[in-house]
């Protein structure tokens, strides 16, 4: 398990694509651009556990990072992101989305006058925002109760939680699909959301 906070992350991720266009050729430059994703538009309210079911991993990926990208409304303060990938796989997506700059590029360090602005801009953004990253696989109910707890108590109140529901044990994985049905199946998480006085979303 590997735990950072996003402006840890951001750092690592602007000092990362500094070093690339530092050995990186000053011809043939990419100029490509990804294409633009939909905002977060669910508003989380506290104690309030919900699911954004997604078509593809890509659709599940790019909405879990659209958190930081575009806050939730309604949801003032910190926030815990936890997720089976890696954290600085995770983090060149959460770039990547922010400034429309291919991952191609970003990697290579290719980037263009307009491109370094908007990176510079973007990456300050995303550090400003008050966030812990948390990588891991296997989690039950019982560890995302603890991994919150001390967070909590390190770094002040949880407003919100986003969890992929891929970095959840086998079992609390099989709950979800049912939980439109059966709203009983998300009760352990109420729990969990309640305590903290905090909003939960499953990607799923």
């Amino acid at each position: 398990m590997r735990i950072e906070c996003i402006d840890d992350l951001m750092v690592s991720q602007f000092e990362r694509v500094c070093h690339a266009s530092e050995s990186a050729f000053p011809s043939g430059k990419w100029n490509l651009t990804s294409k633009p994703i939909k905002p977060f538009k669910r508003k989380l309210e506290r104690g309030l556990v919900s699911i954004e079911a997604a078509k593809s991993r890509e659709d599940r990926n790019n909405r879990f990072c659209s958190v930081f990208i575009n806050p939730p409304s309604g949801a003032i303060g910190h926030s815990i992101a936890i997720s089976s990938e890696h954290l600085d796989d995770l983090g060149l997506r959460i770039v990547e989305l922010a400034t429309m700059i291919d991952e191609p590029t970003l990697r290579s360090g290719r980037l263009n006058d307009s491109q370094w602005i908007t990176l510079t801009q973007s990456i300050q953004q995303l550090r400003d925002s008050e966030a812990h990253l948390v990588s891991g696989e296997g989690f039950t109910f019982s560890k995302l109760h603890e991994i919150s707890g001390d967070i909590a108590d390190k770094h002040g109140p949880i407003a919100k939680v986003f969890i992929d529901a891929t970095c959840l044990s086998i079992d609390l994985q099989a709950i979800l699909p049912g939980s439109s049905v059966d709203k009983g199946l998300l009760e352990p998480f109420t729990k969990l959301a309640l305590k903290l006085g905090c909003g939960v979303v499953f990607f799923h």
